[in-house]
């Protein structure tokens, strides 16, 4: 396909970069008024060329994080018109990386079924737009798309293959990226630093993969606009390490959690029981480091996030793992430590989720949920 990198009108159409023309459809510079002219007010095919048309106003609102956005093409065709929550600017107006998206948004959602190559998408764009690309042409656009990028927002968002590209003492090597330490150097070969990989807009800190399965479950229900990896990040600290982590700015023998974002929240576990009805030590310090620098620190009313299980649910799941029972009462072992596969447990009451809401976890997570919305 011919590079189409800006947009113009037809009268003032630039060189193009091949030499031979194409068959078929193509998008030209000065044409993208046009097709988007078209796709507004369709002379045939009515109705699948308005759909497109609402589709790609509709990327450019995901992508842009915004309620709403609509374009608009003068009778003249000289320019485009975007409203952004409705303030109406022309194109030329708006910055580079809304042209971009513009065109990218053509590019994808006007030729379905199509191969899409994008190159280099993040030069104008802001990494969570950036992320917001990948997740929008993922999930709601019927083409294939191969897109080069030095973009790790991109790297760390996308659920498919990857394959780095290298220049080898004169020749191009490629390979594909298979595990995660492969993705990590693959990141670091572009020359970005750790920082850049794990910083985020709000950090959620729980202490393994089920908590992760529990806590996007939760927020998805009461507020399904949001989305891991683009409003927030889920990071580990382990269960009893968390003693090493400090969430204050003085201990720098101990692991910095302020350092991956000062948006934060820390969930963990009591561990109460009827015999030890107090916190440990290490957790009573982490949470009022947390709420001295201004994070949400959730410390669970039961035993442990398995506690927050409906009863009727909790039922279910004892008749399928012979590890699993239903607590007497709140601070009752619901899996047992030694035989139990958590995130299991944890995908499958996930299926079962009843909306049922025990203790005080829609509490929790409507502050969680709160907090998030605050970084944006």
């Amino acid at each position: 396909m011919p590079n189409v990198r800006f947009i113009t009108e037809p009268s003032t159409e630039p060189p193009q970069f091949v030499k031979h023309g194409f068959p078929g459809e193509t998008i030209a510079f000065g044409s993208v008024i046009g097709q988007l002219a078209e796709l507004d007010r369709p002379s045939r095919d009515v109705d699948r060329k308005r759909a497109q048309f609402a589709q790609i106003e509709d990327f450019l609102a995901y992508c842009l994080d915004c309620r709403k956005v609509s374009i608009q093409v003068p009778t003249d065709r000289s320019t485009i018109r975007v409203n952004v929550d409705g303030d109406e600017r022309p194109l030329g107006n708006l910055g580079t990386g809304v042209e971009q998206l513009t065109i990218i948004g053509l590019a994808a959602i006007g030729f379905p079924e199509r191969l899409v190559l994008i190159d280099e998408p993040e030069l104008h764009l802001h990494p969570t737009s950036q992320r917001r690309i990948v997740r929008y042409l993922n999930e709601s656009v019927d083409a294939r798309f191969v897109i080069a990028t030095h973009s790790a927002s991109i790297m760390d968002t996308a659920e498919a293959d990857i394959i780095q590209v290298a220049r080898d003492g004169g020749r191009t090597t490629t390979r594909t990226i298979a595990s995660n330490t492969d993705h990590f150097r693959a990141v670091r070969d572009l020359g970005h630093s750790a920082s850049d990989l794990v910083q985020t807009r709000f950090a959620i800190w729980a202490e393994g993969p089920s908590d992760r399965i529990y806590l996007n479950n939760w927020i998805h229900r009461l507020d399904p606009t949001l989305s891991e990896g683009i409003d927030y990040t889920i990071l580990f600290y382990g269960g009893s390490v968390l003693s090493q982590h400090s969430f204050s700015d003085e201990d720098a023998d101990l692991v910095q959690g302020l350092y991956m974002s000062r948006s934060f929240a820390i969930v963990i576990d009591s561990d109460r029981t009827e015999d030890r009805p107090n916190l440990r030590p290490a957790k009573t310090r982490v949470k009022a480091e947390a709420e001295q620098h201004g994070g949400f620190c959730w410390i669970t009313e039961g035993r442990e996030m398995e506690n927050y299980i409906s009863p009727a649910v909790m039922a279910t799941l004892a008749g399928e793992f012979s590890y699993a029972t239903v607590p007497a009462e709140k601070r009752g072992q619901v899996l047992d430590p030694d035989k139990a596969n958590k995130a299991r447990v944890a995908r499958r009451a996930v299926e079962l989720f009843d909306d049922v809401w025990p203790l005080d976890l829609r509490k929790q997570v409507e502050e969680l949920v709160l907090r998030i919305n605050a970084a944006k």
